[in-house]
C-alpha cells in the first residue's frame, strides 16, 4: 500500500521536447532525468500517451521498456518483497514513464503535515470524548424522560381518580341538597301544622273559657231556678193539701195559677235540658249536687 500511495503521489517524467534528448537514453547512460510532478490525468501525460499511441513505440523503445521492467523487478527483489499494487501498476503500464512513476518511492510527510495529523488526532479524541459525554447526557436525559413519563402517567391516574372522587362527591352533595330541601319542606309543613294546631288550641281554649263562664252562669241560674222550683213545689203541696180539703169540682184560683206556673217551669226545664245536652252537661248530676 505504501508503494501504491507513493505511485499515486508521483507522476511520470515529462517527455523530451526533441528526439535527441530522450529520458530513457539518459537514464540508461547514467544521467539523472528531470522528473516534473504532474498528475496522472494531466494534459501532459495525456499528450505523451496520445503521441506514443499516434506514432507507436519503436523497437528500441520496446526493448528499453522491457529493460525497465527487468530493472524494476530486480530492484524490488521479487521473491522477498511482494507488492500487489505495484505489480498491478506494472502490468497495466504502457510506457516507461508509468513504470518509473510506479517504481518511485512514496513521498514522506513533512513535519508540518505530521503535526497537523497529531492535531487532527487530538481533535478526533476530543470529539470522541465529547461524543461519549453527549451519549451519557443523552442516556441520562432518556432515563429522566422515562421517569417523567412514568410520573406523568401516575399523576394522570391520580388526577383521574381525584376527578372520579370529586364527581362522586358532587353527586352525593346533590343528593344531600335534595334531601335537605325535602327536610326543610317537611319542617315548613310541620311548622304550618304546629301553627295551625296552636291557633286551634288557642281558639279551643278561648271557647272553653267562654263555655266555662257560660256554665257558671247557667249553674247559678239553675241553682236559683231549683230553689224557686223547690219553693213552688212546697207551695204546691200546701195548696194541694188545701184543695183536698176543699169541696170537689171547685178549682181555686191559686191552684190554677200554680198550674200555669208549673207549665212555665216545665218549659224552662225543657229549655235547660236542651242547653245542657248541647254542652254535654248531666242535668241529673247537677240537680243531685245542688240538692
Amino acid at each position: 500500500m505504501a508503494a501504491g500511495e507513493g505511485a499515486e503521489g508521483s507522476s511520470p517524467p515529462t517527455p523530451p521536447s526533441s528526439p535527441g534528448s530522450s529520458p530513457v537514453l539518459a537514464y540508461l547512460l547514467g544521467a539523472t532525468p528531470t522528473v516534473v510532478s504532474t498528475p496522472s490525468g494531466s494534459p501532459a501525460t495525456h499528450s505523451v500517451s496520445c503521441s506514443s499511441r499516434a506514432f507507436g513505440p519503436s523497437s528500441i523503445e520496446r526493448q528499453l521498456l522491457q529493460l525497465g521492467h527487468l530493472v524494476v523487478g530486480v530492484a524490488r527483489q521479487r521473491p522477498r518483497r511482494v507488492d500487489s499494487v505495484l505489480d498491478s501498476r506494472l502490468e497495466s503500464a504502457t510506457d516507461l514513464g508509468e513504470i518509473l512513476s510506479a517504481a518511485v518511492a512514496p513521498a514522506r510527510l513533512s513535519l508540518t503535515e505530521s503535526e497537523e495529523i497529531v492535531s487532527l488526532r487530538d481533535e478526533i479524541a476530543r470529539l470522541q470524548a465529547q461524543c461519549a459525554d453527549s451519549e451519557d447526557r443523552l442516556y441520562a436525559e432518556v432515563q429522566q424522560r422515562e421517569k417523567v413519563e412514568v410520573f406523568c402517567a401516575q399523576a394522570s391516574s391520580d388526577c383521574n381518580q381525584a376527578m372520579d372522587t370529586l364527581r362522586q362527591l358532587r353527586l352525593d352533595h346533590v343528593a344531600l341538597t335534595r334531601h335537605h330541601n325535602a327536610a326543610n319542606a317537611a319542617l315548613g309543613h310541620h311548622a304550618d301544622i304546629v301553627a295551625g294546631l296552636s291557633a286551634r288550641a288557642k281558639a279551643a281554649e278561648t271557647s272553653a273559657a267562654a263555655a266555662q263562664r257560660l256554665i257558671r252562669k247557667d249553674r247559678e241560674r239553675f241553682k236559683a231556678g231549683l230553689v224557686a222550683y223547690t219553693a213552688q213545689l212546697a207551695k204546691l203541696r200546701s195548696d194541694l193539701a188545701a184543695s183536698a180539703q176543699a169541696p170537689a169540682g171547685a178549682i181555686p184560683a191559686q191552684l190554677q195559677a200554680l198550674q200555669e206556673e208549673n207549665a212555665s217551669l216545665k218549659r224552662a226545664n225543657s229549655v235547660l235540658r236542651r242547653h245542657s245536652a248541647a254542652h254535654d252537661l248531666d242535668v241529673d248530676t247537677l240537680v243531685l249536687a245542688s240538692a
